[in-house]
Protein backbone atom coordinates (compact mmCIF):
# COMPACT_ATOMS: atom_id res chain seq x y z
CA UNK A 1 0.00 0.00 0.00
CA UNK A 2 2.76 2.45 0.93
CA UNK A 3 4.60 1.55 -2.25
CA UNK A 4 1.49 2.38 -4.30
CA UNK A 5 1.13 5.74 -2.57
CA UNK A 6 4.79 6.59 -3.17
CA UNK A 7 4.45 5.57 -6.81
CA UNK A 8 1.32 7.71 -7.27
CA UNK A 9 3.03 10.69 -5.62
CA UNK A 10 6.04 10.23 -7.86
CA UNK A 11 3.90 10.06 -11.00
CA UNK A 12 1.83 13.09 -9.96
CA UNK A 13 5.01 15.11 -9.37
CA UNK A 14 6.34 14.21 -12.80
CA UNK A 15 3.04 15.03 -14.50
CA UNK A 16 2.73 18.28 -12.57
CA UNK A 17 6.24 19.35 -13.57
CA UNK A 18 5.63 18.45 -17.23
CA UNK A 19 2.35 20.37 -17.37
CA UNK A 20 3.93 23.37 -15.62
CA UNK A 21 6.92 23.37 -17.99
CA UNK A 22 4.62 23.22 -21.01
CA UNK A 23 2.51 26.06 -19.63
CA UNK A 24 5.56 28.26 -19.01
CA UNK A 25 6.84 27.54 -22.51
CA UNK A 26 3.46 28.23 -24.05
CA UNK A 27 3.12 31.46 -22.06
CA UNK A 28 6.58 32.63 -23.15
CA UNK A 29 5.81 31.86 -26.78
CA UNK A 30 2.53 33.77 -26.51
CA UNK A 31 4.20 36.84 -24.99
CA UNK A 32 7.03 36.84 -27.53
CA UNK A 33 4.54 36.54 -30.39
CA UNK A 34 2.48 39.43 -28.99
CA UNK A 35 5.58 41.59 -28.49
CA UNK A 36 6.77 40.97 -32.03
CA UNK A 37 3.32 41.56 -33.50
CA UNK A 38 3.45 45.05 -32.00
CA UNK A 39 7.12 45.88 -32.56
CA UNK A 40 7.83 44.24 -35.91
CA UNK A 41 6.03 46.77 -38.14
CA UNK A 42 7.89 49.69 -36.55
CA UNK A 43 11.34 48.08 -36.57
CA UNK A 44 10.98 46.53 -40.01
CA UNK A 45 9.91 49.79 -41.65
CA UNK A 46 12.39 51.97 -39.77
CA UNK A 47 15.28 49.61 -40.49
CA UNK A 48 14.46 50.01 -44.20
CA UNK A 49 14.14 53.79 -43.81
CA UNK A 50 10.45 53.56 -44.75
CA UNK A 51 8.62 54.27 -41.50
CA UNK A 52 7.44 57.78 -42.36
CA UNK A 53 6.33 56.60 -45.77
CA UNK A 54 4.39 53.57 -44.54
CA UNK A 55 3.05 54.56 -41.11
CA UNK A 56 0.00 56.76 -41.28
CA UNK A 57 -0.37 59.64 -38.85
CA UNK A 58 -3.90 60.37 -37.76
CA UNK A 59 -4.67 63.44 -35.71
CA UNK A 60 -8.02 64.03 -34.11
CA UNK A 61 -9.85 67.16 -35.19
CA UNK A 62 -10.41 67.81 -31.49
CA UNK A 63 -6.71 67.56 -30.62
CA UNK A 64 -5.38 70.54 -28.68
CA UNK A 65 -1.77 70.00 -29.73
CA UNK A 66 -0.51 68.67 -33.03
CA UNK A 67 1.60 65.67 -32.00
CA UNK A 68 2.16 64.49 -35.57
CA UNK A 69 5.77 65.68 -35.61
CA UNK A 70 6.50 63.35 -32.68
CA UNK A 71 4.50 60.31 -33.79
CA UNK A 72 7.43 58.38 -35.24
CA UNK A 73 9.74 59.11 -32.33
CA UNK A 74 7.05 58.02 -29.88
CA UNK A 75 6.40 54.81 -31.80
CA UNK A 76 10.09 53.97 -31.92
CA UNK A 77 10.75 54.96 -28.31
CA UNK A 78 7.85 52.93 -26.97
CA UNK A 79 8.88 49.98 -29.12
CA UNK A 80 12.43 50.09 -27.77
CA UNK A 81 11.22 50.46 -24.20
CA UNK A 82 9.10 47.35 -24.60
CA UNK A 83 11.53 45.13 -26.47
CA UNK A 84 14.85 46.16 -24.84
CA UNK A 85 14.77 43.73 -21.89
CA UNK A 86 14.24 40.83 -24.27
CA UNK A 87 16.98 42.02 -26.63
CA UNK A 88 19.38 42.41 -23.72
CA UNK A 89 19.39 38.63 -23.22
CA UNK A 90 21.37 38.49 -26.46
CA UNK A 91 21.56 35.95 -29.24
CA UNK A 92 22.19 32.26 -28.70
CA UNK A 93 21.75 28.98 -30.55
CA UNK A 94 18.09 28.51 -29.63
CA UNK A 95 15.26 29.44 -31.97
CA UNK A 96 14.38 32.32 -29.66
CA UNK A 97 18.02 33.41 -29.49
CA UNK A 98 18.23 33.54 -33.27
CA UNK A 99 15.02 35.55 -33.35
CA UNK A 100 16.55 37.96 -30.82
CA UNK A 101 19.60 38.34 -33.04
CA UNK A 102 17.35 39.30 -35.95
CA UNK A 103 15.62 41.96 -33.85
CA UNK A 104 18.90 43.24 -32.43
CA UNK A 105 20.09 43.86 -35.99
CA UNK A 106 16.78 45.48 -36.96
CA UNK A 107 17.02 47.72 -33.90
CA UNK A 108 20.59 48.78 -34.65
CA UNK A 109 19.69 49.69 -38.23
CA UNK A 110 16.59 51.50 -36.99
CA UNK A 111 18.69 53.54 -34.55
CA UNK A 112 21.04 54.44 -37.37
CA UNK A 113 18.18 55.65 -39.58
CA UNK A 114 16.44 57.50 -36.75
CA UNK A 115 19.57 59.48 -35.90
CA UNK A 116 20.98 60.13 -39.38
CA UNK A 117 20.02 63.69 -40.44
CA UNK A 118 20.22 62.59 -44.08
CA UNK A 119 17.87 59.63 -43.65
CA UNK A 120 14.23 59.79 -44.70
CA UNK A 121 13.26 58.54 -41.23
CA UNK A 122 15.37 60.99 -39.25
CA UNK A 123 13.47 61.74 -36.06
CA UNK A 124 12.72 64.92 -34.22
CA UNK A 125 14.69 64.82 -30.97
CA UNK A 126 14.76 68.54 -30.27
CA UNK A 127 11.82 70.55 -31.63
CA UNK A 128 8.59 71.18 -29.79
CA UNK A 129 7.66 70.09 -26.32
Amino acid sequence: MILKIKFLLFISCILSYTVEAQTVSEDRNFYIAAMLKISHPVLEALSKNELKRTMPVKVSLKAVNDRSQFTYLEAFGRTLAGIAPWLEIGPDETEEGQLREKYILLTLQSLKNATDPNAADYMNFSEGS
